[in-house]
């Protein structure tokens, strides 16, 4: 209203076109079928069905319907990253699980889902799909080569330099399984099965 709020529109070198409000106590609202759906505040702030914008982006969603994501990053046929009401971010995936909070699809069989680098730029944990679509696990040393490697359908193994414990925090050997915390009656090392014993260590 008055001379402080307007639409402007400039040709010629410098192709200007814009809504302004100059009021610095002002706010500027988009209104649309009785309700404010983009609200921008004096401060900078922008809300989206908010009127009271707390962050620099503030998306309301109390109004929209229980299936209906509050933020879409694709289409309806290609969903690169959304976000549900309840909180959940998925990543290659239109309808992530709600249970957990953040979940990834890998877009290939080989491809990796989750890379973590550190401060030099090397790899320092992938989680992968192998050729054949099964899990993976990778962890790297700081000049990037993989010491560690769980996987579903390929070998497992510990390559560090460290020792490997079961049961402690402290392993003093290559392996070393400290068994203080196990029933009275259960064996040490198995190998074989409940109804096949080939070796047993007792403790």
């Amino acid at each position: 209203s008055g001379a402080s709020a307007g639409i402007k529109i400039t040709a010629g070198s410098s192709n200007t076109s814009y809504i302004y409000q100059q009021d610095s106590s002002s706010d500027l609202s988009l209104y649309v079928n009785g309700a404010d759906r983009l609200y921008i505040a004096s401060t900078g702030n922008v809300g989206i069905a908010s009127t009271t914008p707390w962050g620099r982006l503030s998306v309301n969603t109390g109004s929209l319907a229980a299936d209906v994501p509050s933020f879409v990053v694709g289409s309806s046929t290609r969903t690169d990253l959304v976000v549900t009401q309840s909180g959940t971010v998925g990543i290659g995936l239109a309808n992530p699980d709600a249970t957990h909070r953040l979940v990834l699809k890998t877009p290939a069989a080989g491809s990796d889902v989750f890379l973590a680098y550190n401060s030099t730029g090397n790899i320092l944990f992938n989680f992968l799909a192998d050729g054949s679509d099964n899990g993976k696990w990778e962890i790297y040393d700081g000049s990037e080569n993989k010491d560690i490697q769980i996987a579903t359908n390929e070998d497992t193994y510990f390559n560090g330099n460290g020792n490997f414990g079961i049961g402690t925090t402290t392993p003093w050997g290559g392996l070393s399984v400290d068994t203080t915390g196990l029933t009275s009656g259960i064996p040490t090392i198995v190998v074989g099965s409940s109804t096949r014993t080939d070796h047993i260590v007792t403790h």
